[in-house]
């Protein structure tokens, strides 16, 4: 098994690598899991980030501006982060 975790600077294209290798790799019958997230925003203003598991495609809300969403979560930063969220996604492990 091949565990990948990609990290660098905000804009260089980690989401954008992951997801396109994730599915040139699936063409070659390898089952790809885990997830990716990506900013949520709203009038050009980050609100929040949601995930997608890669095996799937399901999404959810991974942590949003404390005050704007009706899920409950963790406080973390100004942002609250919900935990419940990542366990009703199934990733692959």
């Amino acid at each position: 098994m091949v565990r990948v975790f990609v990290t660098g600077p905000a804009g260089v294209g980690k989401t954008t690598l992951v997801e396109r290798v994730a599915r040139e790799v699936e063409k070659w019958g390898y089952i790809v899991g885990g997830m990716i997230t990506k900013e949520v925003k709203r009038n050009g203003r980050r609100i929040g980030f949601k995930i997608i598991a890669l095996d799937t495609g399901e999404e959810g809300t991974l942590a949003s501006l404390r005050g704007t969403s009706h899920l409950s979560g963790v406080p973390f930063g100004k942002y609250v982060v919900h935990v419940d969220e990542l366990e009703r996604l199934e990733f692959q492990r």
